[in-house]
């Protein structure tokens, strides 16, 4: 015989009701502690934490950078993209500093290579890819190039008949993440 047990469910936390009896609408704490008192002079401090220094102590060009870090986190990859090609395509020196991060980014320039026969060798997989550039580590399943130029070149023919197998390269960095 099986005995129904049922789990507590917790009920949804809802903000208490505003009591009649007060004079004027105030929202209610659900938290343990009380909240910060405001600023005698009605305005909000964004930088309220203890020890960190006001907006107005900030250097104009720390405040544009916070500024911009702030915009940053709220616009899709997608326009951050578009706004990077725009920005490289106007100014040389953005489209180097774009080129450098690139190339000093592993993640974009190795590759995991599966499908490969258990006769392939390091040294044959290494011959394979270096006509696509300067291979920095080649061992079995992975290549890594010294540019991310080299690792996107390779990558326009990600399939290849390597020691009589069919196999597909992609970058190794690359997975599947839930959206």
């Amino acid at each position: 015989m099986t005995s129904a047990r049922s789990s507590p469910t917790p009920a949804p936390l809802k903000p208490p009701a505003p009591s009649p009896s007060a004079s004027s609408p105030s929202p209610v704490s659900t938290a343990s502690s009380p909240a910060p008192a405001e600023p005698s002079s009605g305005s909000r401090s964004v930088a309220s934490c203890p020890g960190s220094p006001s907006p107005t102590s900030l250097s104009p060009a720390t405040r544009a950078s916070t500024a911009a870090a702030a915009s940053v986190q709220v616009i899709s990859v997608r326009s951050a993209r578009s706004l990077l090609r725009s920005s490289a395509a106007r100014d040389l020196r953005t489209l180097d500093e774009i080129l450098s991060v690139a190339d000093a980014d592993p993640f974009n320039s190795k590759l995991f290579v599966h499908g490969l026969g258990w006769e392939t060798t390091s040294e044959g997989l290494r011959a394979v890819f270096a006509r696509y550039g300067e291979i920095e580590d080649c061992r079995i399943g992975f290549v890594q190039f010294r540019h991310w130029s080299s690792a996107s070149r390779a990558l326009r023919e990600p399939q290849r008949l390597i020691d009589n197998c069919m196999t597909a390269c992609q970058l190794a960095s690359t997975k599947l993440t839930p959206h």
